[in-house]
This record gives C-alpha cells, structure tokens and sequence, in this order.
C-alpha cells in the first residue's frame, strides 16, 4: 500500500494503472482493499493528500517546498517535488 500511496500522491497514473503496478487484479479488487485499509476509496484519499499538500506548500517557507509553477514539463515536476515535500 506504499507503493499505491504514493502513485496516488503524484497524480500521474489512473487507478487502473496503479492496481496494475501493484498486483491487484482489477481496479475494483485495488479500490477494495485500498478502501479496507485507508477508510476511502483511492480517488478521494488522492484528492484529500493533494489538498493537504497545496495547503503545506502554500504555506512553506522552505525552498524544498515550495512549487514551481510555468516550468517545462510542470506536472511531473510538480509530482516530485509534491513527494519530495511530503517526505520532508
């Protein structure tokens, strides 16, 4: 469930995706287990960590943090240094 975490974090794969990298069988089987463990279903626990982390960074007065925002490839850039910021 790291694993899923953290493809959730960054908003860069679909769930089917991310059941299929982490060995579920289906979606449904991933949203499943993830809902077990988490209390929600994937789609609503990414939209809740990605709020949390607009809100940190908002917030931030560390460079580390703090989100680039018109650079060229501004998505995955973003991704990882919304990673980088949570494991901060």
């Amino acid at each position: 469930m790291t694993l899923a975490r953290d493809y959730l974090r960054t908003g860069e794969l679909t769930l089917a995706q991310i059941a299929s990298r982490t060995g579920y069988a289906s979606p449904n089987a991933f949203a499943a287990a993830f809902r077990r463990r988490h209390g929600q279903p994937p789609g609503q626990w990414r939209q809740r960590e990605l709020a949390a982390v607009e809100d940190h960074v908002g917030r931030a007065s560390d460079d580390q943090c703090k989100i680039r925002r018109g650079e060229p490839g501004e998505e995955r850039v973003r991704a990882q240094q919304r990673l980088k910021c949570l494991r901060h």
